[in-house]
């Protein structure tokens, strides 16, 4: 018999603005038990491995400008060229989404294999249209004050990089 913090295996889409909370509301599922995925976790690890196909492919659209030492993405570097030039975001995006659906779709498949219940954190969620992947989806919400504040606070953005990169999503 399921517990009472289970759903029966839900698969749930989780979305939100940029410091909106969507991390909090991930937490609350993870204490329960449930499988988590964090679109921004896979795509710090596609950056992060310098075996990658993914890099390979990064390094001939943006340069070798964009890589630290021992082929180490710079991630400064490449967030402050991709907010800051839609034609360098569409590159990105281009490059990033397909590993992204690939890995979404294997995780859905792997939670409904197991029956579990799993809760799926994606910025990007309605504008990538993955909601119908999911049985629900939960939009996180918060004040602009209160989102503000989080973001200068906890990743040290200024006002002008909140700006950039609220534009560009």
């Amino acid at each position: 018999r399921p517990s009472k913090d289970r759903f029966l295996d839900m698969i749930l889409g989780i979305t939100g603005s940029i410091g909106s909370g969507k991390s909090l509301t991930t937490d609350f599922f993870a204490r329960r038990g449930w499988e988590i995925f964090s679109a921004d976790a896979f795509c710090r690890a596609l950056r992060e491995n310098p075996d990658a196909d993914f890099l390979r492919e990064v390094k001939l659209r943006f340069g070798d400008e964009f890589f630290a030492e021992k082929g180490i993405l710079d991630r400064t570097k490449i967030a402050d060229a991709v907010f800051s030039d839609a034609g360098k975001m569409a590159d990105w995006l281009a490059l990033v989404y397909p590993a992204l659906d690939a890995e979404i779709d294997r995780r859905i498949a792997l939670c409904r294999k197991k029956e579990i219940d799993a809760a799926f954190e994606i910025p990007l969620l309605f504008e990538k249209d993955y909601a119908s992947r999911f049985d629900a989806v939960l939009a996180v919400w918060s004040g602009e004050a209160l989102r503000r504040k989080r973001l200068m606070e906890y990743r040290g953005f200024t006002a002008e990089e909140i700006a950039r990169r609220e534009e560009r999503q």
